[in-house]
């Protein structure tokens, strides 16, 4: 597992990444385009939860077009889970 100390919400969805990025639900990788900006109110790609433009929202864009949307924490906890991946090989 990660080696930063995760809370049990932020385990909970490092698990879920984990299982999207094994099932190709979400990319292993990091896709060539990536932004940031004010959430639009897409849904968030691991959580399922809406991304209100308060919160700050990912937007990475894979060379096919496929777009994935996250919050910052699932962002940031998708990393850590694509990072373990690959670290088991």
């Amino acid at each position: 597992m990660a080696t930063m100390p995760l809370t049990g919400r932020e385990r909970d969805l490092f698990v879920q990444a984990r299982e999207y990025i094994a099932s190709g639900r979400l990319p292993s990788a990091v896709p060539k385009s990536l932004g940031a900006g004010h959430g639009t109110g897409a849904t968030c790609c691991l959580c399922g939860q809406r991304i209100e433009p308060e919160q700050v929202e990912y937007e990475l864009r894979e060379e096919g077009g496929e777009t994935f949307h996250f919050h910052m924490q699932c962002h940031a906890i998708w990393q850590l889970a694509a990072v373990d991946q690959i670290s088991r090989g």
